[in-house]
Protein backbone atom coordinates (compact mmCIF):
# COMPACT_ATOMS: atom_id res chain seq x y z
CA UNK A 1 0.00 0.00 0.00
CA UNK A 2 1.31 3.62 -1.03
CA UNK A 3 2.26 5.44 2.20
CA UNK A 4 0.28 9.06 3.17
CA UNK A 5 2.50 11.92 2.47
CA UNK A 6 2.43 14.25 4.95
CA UNK A 7 3.69 17.86 4.58
CA UNK A 8 3.94 20.14 8.01
CA UNK A 9 3.98 23.78 7.61
CA UNK A 10 6.04 25.14 10.80
CA UNK A 11 6.48 28.67 11.64
CA UNK A 12 10.26 27.86 13.65
CA UNK A 13 12.51 24.89 14.10
CA UNK A 14 11.37 22.83 16.70
CA UNK A 15 7.40 23.31 16.22
CA UNK A 16 7.17 20.34 14.41
CA UNK A 17 8.27 18.10 17.51
CA UNK A 18 6.12 20.28 19.46
CA UNK A 19 3.09 19.88 17.62
CA UNK A 20 3.13 16.69 14.94
CA UNK A 21 5.09 14.33 16.44
CA UNK A 22 3.17 11.25 16.57
CA UNK A 23 3.02 11.75 12.26
CA UNK A 24 6.57 12.29 12.56
CA UNK A 25 7.46 9.08 14.10
CA UNK A 26 5.05 6.74 12.58
CA UNK A 27 6.55 5.08 9.88
CA UNK A 28 3.38 4.86 8.36
CA UNK A 29 3.80 7.99 6.95
CA UNK A 30 6.36 9.62 4.42
CA UNK A 31 7.00 13.22 6.70
CA UNK A 32 8.68 16.52 5.21
CA UNK A 33 8.56 19.92 7.25
CA UNK A 34 9.11 23.98 5.48
CA UNK A 35 10.09 25.87 8.47
CA UNK A 36 8.96 29.54 7.55
CA UNK A 37 11.29 31.46 10.17
CA UNK A 38 14.51 30.94 11.41
CA UNK A 39 13.49 30.94 14.83
CA UNK A 40 16.39 32.52 16.95
CA UNK A 41 16.72 36.54 16.02
CA UNK A 42 14.18 37.23 18.72
CA UNK A 43 16.89 36.46 21.16
CA UNK A 44 19.07 38.74 19.82
CA UNK A 45 19.72 42.17 21.34
CA UNK A 46 21.61 45.08 19.66
CA UNK A 47 24.85 43.97 20.98
CA UNK A 48 24.69 40.69 19.61
CA UNK A 49 27.47 40.12 16.45
CA UNK A 50 26.46 38.95 12.68
CA UNK A 51 28.76 35.82 13.71
CA UNK A 52 26.64 35.36 16.68
CA UNK A 53 23.45 35.57 14.99
CA UNK A 54 24.25 33.22 11.83
CA UNK A 55 26.03 30.74 14.07
CA UNK A 56 22.87 30.22 16.28
CA UNK A 57 20.10 30.42 13.60
CA UNK A 58 23.32 27.49 11.48
CA UNK A 59 22.71 25.54 14.97
CA UNK A 60 18.97 25.09 14.72
CA UNK A 61 19.02 24.64 11.26
CA UNK A 62 21.43 21.71 12.16
CA UNK A 63 19.15 20.46 14.73
CA UNK A 64 16.24 20.47 12.40
CA UNK A 65 18.20 18.38 10.10
CA UNK A 66 19.28 16.23 12.96
CA UNK A 67 16.05 15.31 14.11
CA UNK A 68 14.51 14.49 10.44
CA UNK A 69 17.62 12.47 9.86
CA UNK A 70 16.45 10.35 13.33
CA UNK A 71 13.40 10.32 12.34
CA UNK A 72 13.88 9.29 8.70
CA UNK A 73 12.17 11.98 8.16
CA UNK A 74 12.81 13.70 4.87
CA UNK A 75 14.96 16.67 4.58
CA UNK A 76 13.43 19.65 6.06
CA UNK A 77 13.03 23.24 3.90
CA UNK A 78 14.38 26.70 5.60
CA UNK A 79 12.59 29.51 3.85
CA UNK A 80 14.26 31.73 6.81
CA UNK A 81 12.05 34.79 7.13
CA UNK A 82 13.20 36.52 10.43
CA UNK A 83 11.49 35.29 13.66
CA UNK A 84 8.43 37.23 14.88
CA UNK A 85 8.42 38.83 10.89
CA UNK A 86 5.55 36.77 9.29
CA UNK A 87 2.69 39.48 10.19
CA UNK A 88 4.36 41.72 8.78
CA UNK A 89 4.95 40.10 5.77
CA UNK A 90 2.29 39.89 2.51
CA UNK A 91 0.41 36.48 2.63
CA UNK A 92 0.96 36.53 -1.07
CA UNK A 93 5.46 36.79 -0.35
CA UNK A 94 4.45 33.56 2.41
CA UNK A 95 2.59 31.73 0.00
CA UNK A 96 5.58 32.02 -2.87
CA UNK A 97 7.82 30.81 -0.93
CA UNK A 98 5.37 27.67 0.13
CA UNK A 99 3.86 27.08 -3.22
CA UNK A 100 6.89 26.00 -4.81
CA UNK A 101 7.90 23.25 -2.16
CA UNK A 102 3.88 22.31 -1.96
CA UNK A 103 3.83 21.51 -5.44
CA UNK A 104 7.08 19.27 -5.58
CA UNK A 105 6.06 17.09 -2.41
CA UNK A 106 2.56 17.37 -3.25
CA UNK A 107 1.27 15.91 0.01
CA UNK A 108 -1.85 13.93 1.24
CA UNK A 109 -1.89 15.28 4.50
CA UNK A 110 -1.10 19.28 5.36
CA UNK A 111 -0.12 19.97 8.84
CA UNK A 112 -0.38 23.63 10.28
CA UNK A 113 -0.68 25.95 12.78
CA UNK A 114 -3.64 27.06 14.29
CA UNK A 115 -4.63 30.72 13.99
CA UNK A 116 -5.78 30.19 18.17
CA UNK A 117 -2.08 30.90 19.35
CA UNK A 118 -0.80 33.43 21.35
CA UNK A 119 2.15 33.40 18.88
CA UNK A 120 1.87 35.50 16.12
CA UNK A 121 4.08 33.79 13.96
CA UNK A 122 2.11 30.66 14.34
CA UNK A 123 -1.58 32.38 13.74
CA UNK A 124 -0.04 34.30 10.55
CA UNK A 125 1.22 30.92 9.24
CA UNK A 126 -2.13 29.66 9.46
CA UNK A 127 -3.58 32.48 7.86
CA UNK A 128 -1.49 32.06 5.08
CA UNK A 129 -2.06 28.26 4.11
CA UNK A 130 -5.80 28.40 4.67
CA UNK A 131 -5.61 31.40 1.39
CA UNK A 132 -3.10 29.03 -0.29
CA UNK A 133 -4.57 25.50 -0.29
CA UNK A 134 -8.05 25.63 -0.90
CA UNK A 135 -10.11 22.84 -2.36
CA UNK A 136 -10.09 24.20 -5.90
CA UNK A 137 -6.23 24.90 -5.79
CA UNK A 138 -5.18 21.68 -4.81
CA UNK A 139 -7.79 18.40 -4.57
CA UNK A 140 -4.99 16.53 -3.89
CA UNK A 141 -4.27 17.50 -0.51
CA UNK A 142 -7.04 15.07 1.20
CA UNK A 143 -6.49 16.53 4.81
CA UNK A 144 -5.63 19.66 6.88
CA UNK A 145 -5.24 19.48 9.96
CA UNK A 146 -4.02 22.57 12.46
CA UNK A 147 -1.76 21.21 15.43
CA UNK A 148 -1.43 22.85 19.13
CA UNK A 149 1.56 23.96 20.52
CA UNK A 150 2.12 23.65 24.29
CA UNK A 151 3.35 26.75 25.44
CA UNK A 152 1.50 29.02 22.40
CA UNK A 153 -2.12 27.37 21.87
CA UNK A 154 -3.59 27.05 25.42
CA UNK A 155 -2.62 30.43 25.91
CA UNK A 156 -4.08 32.30 23.45
CA UNK A 157 -7.07 34.41 25.55
CA UNK A 158 -10.28 33.28 24.93
CA UNK A 159 -8.95 30.96 22.38
CA UNK A 160 -10.59 29.17 20.48
CA UNK A 161 -8.53 25.70 19.61
CA UNK A 162 -11.07 22.74 20.03
CA UNK A 163 -9.37 19.49 18.87
CA UNK A 164 -11.11 16.58 17.19
CA UNK A 165 -8.93 14.37 16.08
CA UNK A 166 -6.51 12.52 18.39
CA UNK A 167 -3.40 10.41 17.83
CA UNK A 168 -2.57 7.82 20.49
CA UNK A 169 0.79 8.19 21.54
CA UNK A 170 2.45 5.36 23.33
CA UNK A 171 4.97 5.89 26.32
CA UNK A 172 8.04 5.17 24.03
CA UNK A 173 7.07 8.09 21.80
CA UNK A 174 6.53 10.54 24.66
CA UNK A 175 9.78 9.73 25.41
CA UNK A 176 11.18 10.01 22.31
CA UNK A 177 9.18 13.58 21.42
CA UNK A 178 10.95 14.45 24.84
CA UNK A 179 14.41 13.44 23.55
CA UNK A 180 14.08 14.97 20.20
CA UNK A 181 13.30 18.21 21.42
CA UNK A 182 16.55 17.67 23.39
CA UNK A 183 18.26 17.86 20.65
CA UNK A 184 17.24 21.93 20.11
CA UNK A 185 19.07 22.21 23.27
CA UNK A 186 17.66 25.15 25.52
CA UNK A 187 14.53 24.86 23.92
CA UNK A 188 13.69 21.63 26.47
CA UNK A 189 13.27 23.56 29.57
CA UNK A 190 13.44 22.84 32.94
CA UNK A 191 10.74 20.69 35.00
CA UNK A 192 8.16 22.39 35.33
CA UNK A 193 8.16 25.03 32.54
CA UNK A 194 5.84 24.33 29.63
CA UNK A 195 8.26 22.69 27.26
CA UNK A 196 9.87 21.20 29.99
CA UNK A 197 10.15 16.67 29.97
CA UNK A 198 7.64 17.19 32.96
CA UNK A 199 4.82 19.39 30.93
CA UNK A 200 5.09 17.30 27.52
CA UNK A 201 4.30 14.21 29.07
CA UNK A 202 1.37 15.68 31.48
CA UNK A 203 -0.05 17.00 27.88
CA UNK A 204 -0.13 14.26 26.34
CA UNK A 205 -1.66 12.57 29.15
CA UNK A 206 -3.86 15.66 29.29
CA UNK A 207 -4.97 14.73 25.42
CA UNK A 208 -4.92 11.34 26.05
CA UNK A 209 -7.63 11.80 28.42
CA UNK A 210 -9.63 13.20 25.55
CA UNK A 211 -9.18 10.07 23.46
CA UNK A 212 -9.80 7.62 25.77
CA UNK A 213 -6.30 6.44 26.24
CA UNK A 214 -2.91 7.60 27.92
CA UNK A 215 -1.22 9.68 25.62
CA UNK A 216 -2.12 11.59 22.39
CA UNK A 217 -1.33 14.50 20.66
CA UNK A 218 -4.57 16.68 19.49
CA UNK A 219 -5.63 18.50 16.04
CA UNK A 220 -8.70 20.33 14.42
CA UNK A 221 -9.32 18.88 11.36
CA UNK A 222 -10.27 21.73 9.03
CA UNK A 223 -10.75 19.43 5.72
CA UNK A 224 -11.37 15.96 4.99
CA UNK A 225 -12.19 14.93 1.17
CA UNK A 226 -12.83 11.02 1.54
CA UNK A 227 -11.70 9.38 -1.65
CA UNK A 228 -11.81 5.94 -1.25
CA UNK A 229 -8.21 6.21 0.47
CA UNK A 230 -7.88 6.66 4.01
CA UNK A 231 -4.88 9.33 5.09
CA UNK A 232 -4.90 10.04 8.68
Amino acid sequence: MEKTKVLIVAAHPDDEVLGAFSYLSNPAFICKTIFLCEGSSARFDSKTSLIEKTNAIDLREKAAVEVAHQLKNGVPVFINFPNFSLSQISILEINQKIRKELELFMPDVLITHSTFCNNLDHSTASVAISNLVRSNAYPQIACILHMEIPSSTEQKHNGGFTPNLFRVMSDYQVSEKIRMLSIYGDELQIDPAPRSPHAIRAYAGFRGLGAGTFYAEAFQLVRYISNGKSVL
